[in-house]
């Protein structure tokens, strides 16, 4: 399961370092995912993602790049650092 798992997430991840977050979210993410935050904050459920996500968009002037810091794939578990 983990090498499936890997292989999604870095699909995932080429999809969002090419500017299509909201496309992967739909197409990676179940409806009841959960996001947690560094500081432990939580949003849950892809809409609430979805809806967090397009404002912050919304309120930037420009994306120039999206880094990816690292990522990590466990039993059942995945996770990815911007």
């Amino acid at each position: 399961m983990s090498e499936e798992l890997r292989r999604l997430e870095t699909a995932l991840n080429e999809m969002t370092a090419r500017g299509g977050m909201l496309d992967a979210l739909a197409k990676f993410y179940d409806d009841d995912c959960v996001f947690e935050e560094g500081d432990g904050s939580r949003r849950v459920g892809r809409a609430v993602q979805h809806d967090h996500l397009a404002r912050f968009f919304a309120s930037l002037k420009g994306l120039n790049a999206a880094k990816l810091h690292g990522q990590a794939v466990g039993d059942g578990i995945t996770l990815s650092e911007w």
